[in-house]
């Protein structure tokens, strides 16, 4: 089917009917679900609540305050990214990958360090994957390829 131009400008032209949970790419759900889980363990570190695996890298075991502060901003600046990636912003999509590449050189500091963390490495090798994908990239910038949107 071949589309018009007057057909693609509605698409840009109603971001409403844009965030409509059927309209989100799967990666951008899957991401949005695995930070999500990632923000709400570091804030719970942060609070404190007991009984919790606490692996914080060595470089800041010595200042649980810097810690615990660190972790309640990096959990308030990705959940800040997820709202912005699920509302189709382009900042949220940059947010949340300067946040994953933050999370991954971290995981590589515990990996080098003999303290590895392969679950917490895994999930955010699975987000920049689907961070990554086209259609999401697509979808943060609310640029709509024709390509892109007549196929997908």
């Amino acid at each position: 089917m071949v589309t018009t131009s007057h057909e693609d400008s509605s698409d840009t032209a109603a971001p409403e009917s844009a965030l409509r949970v059927g309209r989100w790419p799967v990666g951008v759900l899957i991401v949005a679900i695995l930070r999500i889980i990632d923000a709400v363990s570091m804030f719970a570190i942060g609070v404190g609540v007991k009984d919790l695996p606490v692996d914080a890298l060595p470089i800041l075991a010595d200042s649980p305050m810097l810690t615990r502060g660190l972790d309640i901003v990096l959990a308030t600046a990705t959940i800040i990214g997820v709202i912005g990636l699920l509302a189709f912003r382009r900042w949220g999509w940059v947010v949340t990958m300067i946040l994953v590449g933050v999370g991954l050189l971290a995981e590589l500091i515990r990996v080098v360090i003999g303290q590895p963390d392969h679950l917490g490495l895994l999930l955010l090798v699975v987000s920049a994957f689907y961070l990554n994908q086209r259609s999401v990239r697509v979808m943060a910038g609310r640029h709509l390829d024709p390509a892109v949107s007549t196929s997908g």
